[in-house]
């Protein structure tokens, strides 16, 4: 080992995490004290019975294989390569439960404990990095993502600047005193109080607290259009749901809020009290791509070519959020929410489009059903492969009839959907089935007369868009039903799932497969698929309804099928390549395509990814263990 000449080192360190963290004169200094070593193919750096080498290694170049030896075979951790690091374990903890042998010929710069320690005590930022890499792999993810939305702008190009609506509070929307009023006033009092102040609503009170709201539409549908007196009291037209947060919460928050309960105003709370009220209109003057436009705008659409209009806005939305730092699960509500309203307003115009040729809808009980992604509620703007109608079984008399108009109505529906881009062209399926159709189908499938894969396995992630009649929820009870009868289901789906076809991790640019190296890998099909394959077989095995895959895996967590640190590993792994997936096909101006190029990747990156696989792989074969447990 020798010295370092200075002018060798400094740009290498801005390159390295977390060096380029620290401030100019600082990695100045550093650079003064490193070493330089050449280390042949071969050589063992350091191992759990071999710490006698401790420093931080900076790899200039060359390769480095970290394994752990279990039962005489090698079980690889990952490569590390060029602006990568290794060896921190040693200074943190005194120890490795890994051996690092040289795969190729490495020139490393080392770091020496005393450097190190330095550099931890004195530079918070610094010090935590290092001290995350021993934590959990969900709180590396969670870190890596925080630091990541700090530090680096975000490359999705903008239609337009705005604010941001996960930053600004309700509070901040809130400028004026709320009006308020008695349960006792009268209809006419309000509307002169709303004339006065310029609102479109008026709180009603009991003593200090609100317990229900007056707005212009109460006046028009609860008084006028009932030729009732403007005597009629706030008690008799008021809205006594009220729909209220913190008036802390998000913009954001409040606008999925006012979608889910279909309202246009919402209460700000301060320390139980009311502080003021925000309206639809406030959240539309804060950005203009507001979801709560786009989706309020559906509704008014008279054909298609206006739907794909609000496809169109809606994905300029989901641009917006992301670039704001939206977490992938308040993108998948939102999205959830626009695909379900552009659906039933694609039912309406269908239904409308029937009539004028002269068919009334007969009188029959049915659903809408959604598989897949948006039957998970992981909804993004993207083409799903499976939907379908389920209605109840008719009448002799009758069936030929509703059958017919139901197939006609889910063509209306399968053609529009196909317009705006929410249908897969070739592979798209619109299934219009009676509920006794339906469960013959799926019992087909778990009996084993019908071939399994992962395109028919969107049939168990079902989810009514209209579900007046719980024909969609009865439909799930019967799936669970006969899961229970045949367990040799579970087996043979956790057979599709083969843990040998995940990648390994990097070598330097490539990815490492169990069939060797390749330059990109497809995140949806190698490794989230994998994962959401395996939840679903578990959670059918264990008895579990929830929908989504998240909610999947905490279900399974609560019944002590899943250690609580695998299952919060899980949902990081998930929601962070999700959101990942979508970022870089956003930023190639293509949202279906999730190829990744590890070049794209830094060595974080290539890190987080290749812990991820390591755990995808080992709960696949968990699953492939317990559901053989189940069935015994």
């Amino acid at each position: 080992m020798v010295d370092l000449p200075l002018d060798k080192v400094q740009g290498f360190l801005k390159e390295v995490s977390p060096f380029w963290s620290l401030p100019d004169t600082v990695l100045k200094e550093v650079a003064k004290t490193l070493l330089i070593d050449y280390v042949p193919q071969g050589e063992i750096v350091f191992g759990p019975r071999n710490t006698d080498n401790t420093f931080l290694y900076l790899v200039f170049s060359g390769v480095i294989h970290c394994f752990n030896e279990k039962e005489a075979s090698k079980q690889t951790l990952r490569y590390v390569a060029e602006k990568d690091h290794f060896g921190a374990e040693l200074l943190l903890t005194g120890a490795a439960d890994y051996t690092a042998q040289v795969q190729e010929d490495m020139v490393c710069y080392l770091v020496r404990p005393r450097v190190f320690k330095n550099l931890v005590t004195q530079f918070e930022g610094f010090a935590q990095y290092f001290d995350v890499l021993l934590k959990p792999l969900s709180v590396q993810i969670c870190h890596h993502v925080r630091l990541k939305k700090d530090l680096f702008p975000d490359r999705i190009q903008l239609e337009k600047s705005s604010s941001s609506q996960f930053d600004t509070c309700i509070s901040r929307l809130v400028n004026r005193v709320p009006v308020c009023c008695e349960r006792r006033s009268t209809a006419s009092e309000i509307a002169r109080l709303m004339t006065l102040n310029g609102v479109g609503s008026v709180i009603v009170t009991q003593g200090r607290a609100p317990v229900g709201i007056v707005t212009k539409n109460d006046l028009t549908e609860k008084v006028l259009a009932r030729k009732r007196g403007g005597d009629v009291t706030a008690s008799q037209i008021m809205s006594r749901t009220l729909v209220t947060m913190p008036h802390t919460g998000s913009c954001f928050e409040a606008s999925l809020k006012m979608l889910a309960n279909q309202c246009h105003h919402m209460v700000a709370i301060k320390n139980g009290a009311l502080f003021g009220v925000i309206s639809q209109h406030d959240l539309i003057v804060l950005q203009g791509a507001n979801p709560i436009a786009v989706v309020g705008a559906i509704d008014k659409q008279k054909d298609v070519v206006g739907l794909k209009t609000c496809v169109r806005d809606m994905s300029v939305v989901q641009k917006v959020l992301l670039a704001e730092g939206g977490g992938i699960e308040e993108i998948w509500n939102l999205m959830t929410a626009f695909r379900d309203t552009l659906t039933k307003r694609l039912l309406v115009l269908g239904i409308e489009a029937l009539r004028r040729q002269g068919e009334e809808p007969p009188i029959f009980e049915f659903s809408w059903i959604t598989f897949g992604t948006p039957g998970r509620e992981e909804t993004l703007l993207g083409k799903n492969v499976l939907e379908g109608f389920i209605y109840r079984d008719p009448d002799g008399n009758d069936s030929r009839q509703t059958a017919s108009y139901l197939q006609k109505l889910s063509n209306q529906v399968k053609e529009g959907l196909l317009q705006c881009g929410l249908l897969d062209d070739v592979r798209g399926k619109v299934l219009c089935l009676s509920e006794s159709e339906w469960r013959h189908k799926i019992l087909e499938q778990i009996s084993g007369n019908a071939a399994l894969d992962s395109e028919t396995l969107r049939i168990f992630d079902l989810r009514g868009v209209l579900e007046q009649w719980r024909m969609v929820d009865a439909l799930r009870e019967f799936v669970f039903e006969q899961i229970a009868r045949n367990q040799d289901f579970v087996m043979r789906l956790t057979r599709l799932n083969d843990p040998d076809k995940i990648p390994k991790g990097f070598y330097g640019d490539l990815v490492l497969t169990p069939r060797g190296f390749r330059e990109e890998f497809e995140l949806k099909k190698e490794v989230l698929e994998p994962l959401v394959d395996a939840v679903r077989a578990f959670a059918l095995a264990g008895g579990v309804t929830a929908l989504g895959t998240l909610s999947r895996i905490d279900a399974l967590c609560e019944k002590k099928m899943l250690p609580k640190e695998l299952g919060a590993d899980l949902k990081a792994v998930y929601t962070w390549i999700v959101e990942t997936g979508l970022r870089r096909s956003l930023q190639e101006s293509d949202g279906t395509q999730w190829t990744l190029d590890p070049q794209q990747c830094c060595a974080d990156e290539k890190r987080l990814f290749t812990e991820s696989f390591g755990v995808i792989r080992s709960f696949v074969k968990r699953v492939h263990r317990k559901s053989h447990d189940l069935k015994t």
